[in-house]
């Protein structure tokens, strides 16, 4: 139905009746009403919830968890900027649903601008604030053939058991901005092996992308390149995400970055490998790292924790140990002619190991990573300052942090240790406050009082140290 303009209306629908002011009045009246219902009508769609549920047996309309689509591509295909897609716990793979070839290695969800899309629901929730994410797993899965070895959840736990066909990416950006959020979900099984960027980021591929990424664990993902996620030309925002556990043959076991300025809030990198940069390789990339940690992660040449090449990197409030090279670059391998190519405050690199030399942090090229409020291992802290790690802008340390759990970098990659603060770290009270993030890894406030002197500074690392109360004993 054609729908005229207000003046096109009013010249051949309402003149006729102008000898008539109340018709006159009354078809107006009628007229804005269908006006403001239409408007009304398209509003509310643009708010749609769109139900998704592995184990529903209704309708598969996606209007209700009774009635949710089974398949999450379905929602996808039924989506529109301004929907939420709700997702039960269970696994979903990216060649089922409505115009999807099954076992093609080729399929992949794709994002949505102005799509939000949520998992970590039990089924019947009302609200997103009910879901739990922890409790009700919501898999995203690249085994497209099904035949992998995983836990109870559908998830793969150990590269060794991906057997057969699998998915080369199971997320893709899809040339998305921040309006397209991914949320509460464990992408696991991608297999990243094809020819040019089908051989880059098993768990993600981001290019030309920067979608809002929070509340997801990449869990053994593997690629040629870039095991977990690759970003190209992309400047994702990741919050509340673990990558763990990927490898890849080439740059970047957990994450790869390609000309590229993405911001990782509260992100761990645990038990990931590559060639170079076992947890992140950056090339002319400039990512922002906040409560960030680096543990157990492996490259069999530079970069154990991460590989910096070109680009400027900020790092506040980090933690890297446990992360092993076999050649240089334990903790960080920093490859530049720019005095910018590394900025940190607040962070802690202790513990890492590199077969030929620099354990901590190694610089080639002439690269000067500026480093302030920071504990670093065999620096000699800022009175007795290692030149060879950086500049120092004040305010360096060299003690042991006290980790509660210290990580072994000869057994990376691995999952083992924790690098929570102990009582008496030196790391306690000791970073900059100005700057310092409101919050730690955990979630916890920061900066408090973790040194009992009256005055809340913040901590160094990833993990502010909190207060341990004792209770009076009280004999009866």
């Amino acid at each position: 139905m054609r729908l005229l303009s207000s003046r096109s209306f009013f010249t051949q629908k309402l003149l006729p009746f102008k000898g008539n002011t109340l018709l006159r009045r009354t078809i107006t009246a009628l007229t804005l009403a269908m006006f403001v219902l239409l408007m009304a009508t398209s509003t509310a769609r643009g708010a749609t919830i769109i139900y998704v549920d592995a184990s529903a047996s209704g309708g598969d309309t996606g209007l209700n968890w009774t009635d949710a689509y089974p398949n999450l591509q379905d929602a996808l295909a039924a989506a529109a900027s301004g929907d939420e897609i709700w997702v039960a716990d269970g696994v979903y793979y990216p060649d089922e649903g409505g115009g999807m070839t099954n076992d093609d290695r080729t399929m992949t969800f794709t994002l949505i601008d102005g799509v939000g899309l949520y998992g970590g629901f039990a089924g019947g929730e009302t609200s997103l604030s009910q879901r739990d994410w922890g409790t009700n797993v919501t898999v995203l899965s690249g085994d497209i053939d099904q035949n992998d070895t995983t836990d109870s959840d559908g998830v793969v736990t150990d590269v060794a058991n991906i057997v057969g066909s699998n998915a080369y990416h199971v997320v893709t950006g899809g040339g998305t901005n921040s309006s397209a959020v991914l949320d509460g979900f464990t992408i696991t099984a991608g297999v990243a092996d094809g020819s040019s960027h089908d051989g880059w980021g098993g768990g993600m591929i981001n290019d030309n992308s920067s979608p809002t990424l929070t509340n997801l664990t990449f869990s053994c993902n593997q690629g040629s390149s870039a095991g977990g996620m690759v970003n190209y030309y992309s400047n994702p925002t990741l919050t509340n995400v673990i990558f763990t556990g990927s490898r890849s043959g080439g740059y970047g076991g957990g994450m790869r970055n390609n000309s590229s300025s993405p911001t990782l809030i509260n992100v761990t990198f645990l038990d990931n490998q590559a060639l170079n940069g076992g947890g992140v390789w950056n090339h002319e990339s400039s990512p922002t790292l906040i409560n960030v940690t680096f543990s157990g992660n492996k490259a069999t040449l530079d970069g154990g924790g991460m590989l910096n090449s070109s680009g400027s990197s900020t790092l506040t409030n980090v933690t890297f140990s446990g992360n092993q090279a076999s050649m240089r670059g334990g903790g960080i391998y920093n490859h530049s002619s720019s005095v910018n190519v590394m900025n940190m405050t607040n962070g802690i690199f202790w513990n890492n190991q590199a077969g030929i030399e620099g354990y901590q942090i190694y610089n080639a090229f002439g690269s000067t990573p500026q480093i302030s409020y920071s504990d670093i291992q065999g620096s000699g802290g800022s009175t007795s300052w290692d030149t060879a790690l950086g500049i120092d802008l004040g305010f360096n340390i060299d003690a042991n942090p006290l980790f509660v759990t210290p990580v072994d970098p000869a057994t990376a990659p691995t999952a083992a240790g924790d690098l929570h603060l102990q009582n008496g770290s030196p790391a306690v009270d000791t970073g900059l406050t100005l700057g310092c993030p409101s919050t730690d890894l955990d979630g916890n406030t920061r900066p408090i009082d973790g040194d009992l002197d009256g005055v809340a500074d913040c901590d160094m690392g990833a993990y502010e140290k909190l207060i341990d109360l004792f209770l009076p004993l009280v004999m009866r």
